[in-house]
């Protein structure tokens, strides 16, 4: 994946840290996004991996053939309820970011929350640009909306199938810990069905 930067991602920022438009913004909390952003993007060593799976609806859920792994949850079911193809995929910042965060985060706390309000903006935009990447590598089609482990009923233990069938930690750099929380923190896991 090429390389990625803040340019003009200040809004997005923004709403990572729960500002509400309008809200004018201090010297001080503008010079801390700005700050932020330039910090985020020296430090992010964005890795990501997708691979593209067929699928079929089962009892459970939704199938991924060739494998043992079934999708479970009325939210993914229907999410996925006309494709007959998914890709899976996986991505991050890296852990610098993630040591950065904290040891900010123990000298100026609000300095630690908009970095980490960076972080959240940049994979976002790191795994939207991914998405098209992969559409350019499709034989046909593009990928739909994402969806992730622990969204509405979709089980956050399934983050143990990504981590599986993408090898996240030798193709990303990605742990799970015993709450299927992922490391780096600023990781994404994401399924999308291949829409004609």
């Amino acid at each position: 994946m090429t390389e990625l930067t803040f340019e003009n991602d200040k809004s997005e920022v923004l709403r990572y840290c729960g500002y509400r438009r309008g809200v004018e913004l201090t010297e001080l909390t503008d010079e801390m996004i700005r700050d932020g952003m330039e910090t985020t993007n020296r430090l992010a060593r964005i890795r990501s991996y997708w691979r593209l799976f067929d699928i079929e609806k089962c009892e459970e859920g939704v199938a991924l053939k060739g494998t043992d792994v079934v999708f479970k949850g009325q939210g993914i079911s229907r999410h996925l309820m006309w494709d007959k193809q998914v890709v899976l995929m996986c991505i991050t910042i890296g852990p610098e970011f993630d040591r950065e965060v904290k040891r900010v985060m123990l000298d100026d706390a609000a300095r630690g929350m908009i970095l980490n309000s960076c972080g959240a903006a940049l994979v976002e935009k790191a795994i939207d640009e991914l998405q098209k990447e992969i559409d350019t590598q499709l034989p046909s089609g593009h990928t739909g909306d994402r969806y992730s482990p622990g969204y509405g009923d979709f089980p956050i233990e399934q983050q143990d199938d990504f981590m599986k069938l993408l090898d996240m930690t030798r193709t990303a750099g990605i742990r799970l810990n015993s709450s299927y929380l992922m490391n780096p923190e600023k990781s994404v896991t994401a399924v999308a069905g291949i829409k004609d």
